[in-house]
């Protein structure tokens, strides 16, 4: 298989290893790039960023608080999550001043590990159930998360043929916890990246079954 070139930002000079892994053939250097409750200092806004490509892959995907809702339940608004509940957005800018937004949306843009994993009911079993689910949810590696114990969950975003110039997270403070973004990666880079910015890593294209999936980006 032809391997193809990705592309990340490089890691700040503290971090001491650059950590790349391969996920399904896509390289992620893994390193938290929004911690808001961890690191009140770390900036929500990656900027100047100068590049242009056909897809960012993001990895992570999860709430930093990996629970649904408290033991025993409750009325407790801020830690109870459902399908269809807001983790926040992501935008992203470009040169043209023109920005989209992905609502991150748990069962749609974000997803559960552990309880998913504990009680994937009626998912295992329910045929239609898991159809319905696939249909809606863009996280990769997210419905049959029950069935190992990783925690490779991401999307792809097709990105506009024009130059990103920004990405900006934006938290939802009425629910406990924060939407992890632990690595970003670029495919289909087009034009020369910047060397003090940005490593190039080469890897594998998607799958038969991760194409199919990556349609619905």
């Amino acid at each position: 298989m032809k391997k193809i070139n990705y592309a990340f930002l490089k890691p700040s000079k503290t971090e001491k290893k650059t950590n790349v892994e391969l996920i399904d053939g896509i390289p992620f250097m893994r390193s938290p790039l929004w911690q808001p409750e961890e690191n009140e200092y770390m900036s929500n806004f990656l900027y100047n960023l100068e590049i242009k490509a056909d897809s960012l892959f993001l990895l992570g995907c999860l709430n930093s608080v990996d629970v649904t809702h408290p033991a025993w339940g409750g009325d407790d608004g801020l830690r109870n999550f459902f399908i269809g509940d807001s983790a926040g957005e992501m935008t992203i800018g470009y040169a043209s001043g023109k920005t989209d937004t992905i609502p991150l949306i748990f069962g749609h843009t974000a997803w559960w590990d552990n309880n998913y994993k504990a009680s994937p009911e009626p998912f295992r079993s329910d045929k239609k159930a898991k159809i319905q689910l696939d249909d809606a949810l863009c996280v990769a590696n997210g419905v049959e998360s029950y069935t190992n114990t990783s925690k490779n969950y991401y999307l792809k975003i097709k990105l506009r043929d024009e130059l990103v110039k920004w990405i900006r997270f934006t938290d939802n403070p009425e629910r406990v916890g924060y939407y992890q973004v632990e690595g970003l990666t670029f495919s289909g880079i087009g034009g020369k990246l910047s060397s003090e910015k940005y490593l190039t890593e080469s890897g594998d294209r998607l799958s038969d079954d991760k194409i199919s999936w990556s349609k619905k980006s």
